[in-house]
C-alpha cells in the first residue's frame, strides 16, 4: 500500500511540474513586463491670442478651483513651459478685476490659445504619452488599467492585447496614477501579475 501512495504522490509531481499554465514552474524572469515613463518633462501653454494672458494652474482634485499651485502670464506670440502633469486650468485676461476667459479640467497635453477677447479659445493639441508597456513574456498578454481608487480592479479604463516580446503598448490617458493588472488571455482571463 505504501508502494502505491508513494508512486501516486510522484505521479501527481510529476503532473504538476508538467502543467505549461504553472507559472511556478517556469523561470520567473519569463514572465515579466518592461513598464518606461516616457512622458515629456514639460507642458507648453502656447498664446497666439492677441492679448496677454494669465494662466492659473489648480490641482485636479480641486473641482471648485480655488487654490492655484502656480500662475504666469504670457505675452501674445510666446510661450511657456511648466513641469508635467494633470492641471485643472483658467486663463484670465489680466487686469485690477482679472477677466475670465477660459476654464478647462483635468489638462495632461500642450495648450494653444488663440483669438481675441471677444472670441477667445484654448485647444489642447496633444496628450500626454505617459508610459509604455513593453512585452517581455514571450507570450500573448492582456494588459489592464485601473483607476488608483478602483482596489477591487473592477472596470478598466484601458486594456492592450500584447502579442508577443515586439509588442508595446502606449497609455495616453490623463491618470497621473493607477493600477495595472497583467492576464494570460482565455475564455476566463488568467490572472499572472497585478
Amino acid at each position: 500500500m505504501k508502494r502505491i501512495n508513494s508512486l501516486a504522490a510522484i505521479l501527481l509531481i510529476v503532473l504538476y511540474a508538467c502543467i505549461p499554465d504553472n507559472i511556478q514552474a517556469q523561470d520567473r524572469s519569463y514572465y515579466t513586463l518592461g513598464i518606461k515613463n516616457i512622458a515629456p518633462a514639460n507642458i507648453t501653454f502656447t498664446n497666439n491670442s492677441n492679448l496677454e494672458v494669465k494662466v492659473i494652474l489648480y490641482n485636479p482634485g480641486d473641482e471648485v478651483m480655488a487654490v492655484g499651485l502656480t500662475s504666469f502670464n504670457i505675452k501674445p506670440g510666446d510661450s511657456k513651459n511648466y513641469k508635467n502633469g494633470v492641471y485643472n486650468v483658467k486663463i484670465f485676461k489680466p487686469a485690477i478685476l482679472d477677466k475670465l476667459l477660459f476654464t478647462q479640467k483635468n489638462v495632461s497635453g500642450n495648450l494653444v490659445m488663440s483669438g481675441k477677447e471677444s472670441k477667445f479659445s484654448a485647444e489642447r493639441k496633444s496628450s500626454r504619452k505617459n508610459t509604455e508597456f513593453i512585452n517581455n513574456t514571450g507570450e500573448k498578454i492582456k494588459i489592464c488599467i485601473y483607476k488608483r481608487n478602483d482596489n477591487l480592479k473592477t472596470i478598466p479604463v484601458a486594456s492592450y492585447d500584447l502579442k508577443d516580446n515586439t509588442s508595446t503598448a502606449i497609455y495616453n490617458g490623463d491618470l497621473s496614477s493607477f493600477f495595472v493588472s497583467v492576464f494570460q488571455p482565455g475564455v476566463i482571463d488568467r490572472l499572472l501579475l497585478s
